[in-house]
């Protein structure tokens, strides 16, 4: 059996289009080395050897990284295991077990914009996921997996037609993606992931997803910290404002362990902050256009109310910019309406 580095070798290679003998003949490494490599007999690749390798599989960036990092005994295929439980996601991973099983979609693609918990989800999916789960993340090409197999790539960065080849030379291989965007692939299934529910006030406030996850990062850090009479208002106040993104919640709760959950509540009021710059960058001129006067609407509005075309409003659900707020009724992330314009908007 093959080492994480010699999988990924051979995943590479396949990939590239080359034969072991050509990998060779391009790189000064012999053919017996790389066979080695690929089948496990050899497990401790020289630095030298490592970098021809990566330099003629014209390896770059993040790929060259987690090649080099495999070689060191870092990394696999194998999907992470999570660190800590998961909340408020439960209709979610419903919804994935049902269209990853095996009568289900091809293709999955789990979007939204940064920090909202795209990875943490596919990482509680493929662990209840029955069969095999191969899981690449950012950089790392995937290999050509067997039929039955479930592929997740995480943070896709391979381009479209390379998804779609593996798709058509492997025809009961099922894809979960990670993406700010949909792939655009034929068939594909889009699930936008939104932020989590917050509370509509301090009644109940202890209920609420966004709060747990608030408290969690908080007494991390701060394990006498109480969610009590005094407190309950600024910590359900912090999770309305940052509109339950659980990467600003996971900020907040920093910053609460350092300061006083009012203080935090008062300076989020002055102007909460959320990087929201590369899902914003993804969109059309006119589709950013529509974001801001959308954003600009008091309250949750219908199509018709909002005088919005139906096609530009189901682009920006698919990039999890909107909310749903009751049937046929949308209101757009507190958070975008905060967000810095990006650079040439």
């Amino acid at each position: 059996m093959s080492t994480a580095f010699g999988g990924l070798l051979r995943a590479h290679r396949e990939w590239a289009g080359l034969t072991q003998q050509c990998l060779a003949s391009m790189t000064a490494v012999s053919e017996r080395a790389i066979r080695d490599l690929e089948q496990g007999r050899a497990r401790r690749p020289r630095p030298v050897t490592v970098r021809l390798l990566a330099d003629g599989l014209a390896l770059r960036d993040g790929a060259r990284a987690a090649f080099v990092a495999a070689a060191r005994g870092v990394g696999s295929f194998t999907p992470p295991l999570p660190l800590a439980g998961l909340l408020g996601r439960e209709a979610e991973l419903a919804v994935l077990a049902e269209l990853l099983a095996a009568d289900g979609d091809r293709v999955v693609t789990l979007t939204g914009v940064a920090g909202v918990g795209k990875t943490r989800l596919a990482t509680e999916a493929a662990a209840r996921l029955p069969g095999p789960v191969t899981w690449c993340g950012p950089g790392v090409r995937p290999p050509v997996p067997s039929d039955g197999t479930v592929l997740v790539l995480d943070g896709v960065s391979e381009p479209r037609a390379a998804v779609a080849g593996l798709l058509r030379h492997r025809p009961l291989l099922r894809m979960l993606c990670t993406a700010p965007a949909p792939l655009g692939l034929p068939g594909e299934r889009v699930v936008p992931l939104l932020p989590l529910p917050v509370p509509d006030g301090p009644v109940g406030a202890a209920d609420s997803p966004a709060v747990r996850l608030l408290l969690r990062h908080i007494r991390a850090l701060d394990p006498q910290f109480r969610l009590d009479g005094t407190t309950v208002a600024a910590v359900a106040g912090i999770c309305v404002l940052l509109d339950g993104h659980p990467g600003a919640l996971e900020r907040a709760g920093t910053a609460c362990a350092l300061r006083s959950v009012h203080v935090v509540h008062q300076r989020l009021a002055a102007g909460p902050v959320a990087d929201l710059s590369a899902s914003l960058a993804l969109l059309a001129p006119a589709e950013r256009r529509l974001l801001d006067r959308l954003a600009a609407l008091a309250g949750p509005w219908s199509l018709d109310e909002a005088d919005a075309d139906p096609a530009a409003v189901h682009t920006l659900l698919r990039h999890g910019l909107l909310r749903r707020r009751g049937p046929a009724r949308f209101q757009v992330l507190g958070l975008v309406r905060v967000a810095p314009q990006p650079v040439g908007a």
